[in-house]
């Protein structure tokens, strides 16, 4: 893991933010934090208060799940990442993983996938050469939905296929020359992560 970028999802950007850096402190993940989209590319933005309250990531009681950054963990974040946007760093971690390495990245997105639909279309071939796959949580194979009968929330919300976008428009098939995965709603909730878990519910 090179960095985290956050987007909105669960809850607003401001909020998502401070739940990544909440858990890069409490479990001291040594990776920067980059701000990124607000709202999706071609729709008002959604949030999903209702299962994960009113902070993102609320514990039972309704209390922040995590405790709040030290003033010392802050302070660095402010001065080093705090105007750094998460499209373009996104761009250079992976393209200097796969000039140091000579491998391709696997983009993993547990999010709205905006801030990946945007550096598709601003750096093009440039990403996808360095690039194997993306992989992505969302949908629903067996339970049904959690926003719907049918619907699946971070489907729901993704943005490398609007829904609004004309069939033949680049943006809403920029995805195509990717190879794409997604762990759907009944694996993230019942397996154990292992690959017989893996092959039952992909």
């Amino acid at each position: 893991m090179r960095f985290a970028r956050q987007v909105h999802g669960n809850q607003s950007i401001e909020k998502t933010t401070e739940n990544a850096l909440r858990i890069t402190q409490f479990y001291k993940v040594p990776v920067p934090v980059y701000v990124g989209a607000a709202k999706p590319m071609l729709r008002t933005a959604k949030h999903c208060a209702e299962i994960h309250g009113s902070t993102g990531l609320d514990s039972i009681d309704g209390s922040h799940g995590l405790p709040p950054c030290s003033d010392e963990f802050m302070a660095d974040w402010e001065t080093r990442y705090r105007r750094l946007k998460a499209v373009p760093e996104m761009f250079r971690a992976i393209r200097a993983e796969f000039e140091e390495r000579k491998t391709k990245v696997t983009i993993v997105a547990t999010g709205s996938l905006t801030n990946v639909a945007l550096c598709i279309a601003v750096y093009g071939d440039d990403l996808r050469e360095a690039v194997e796959g993306i992989v992505f949580m969302g949908g629903s194979v067996r339970e049904g939905g959690n926003t719907g009968v049918q619907t699946e929330f971070n489907m729901q919300v993704r943005a490398l296929t609007p829904t609004s976008a004309p069939p033949s428009s680049s943006d809403s098939h920029s995805h195509s020359r990717y190879a794409l995965r997604s762990f759907v709603r009944s694996f993230v909730r019942h397996t154990d992560g292992s690959r017989s878990g893996a092959a039952r519910d992909r």
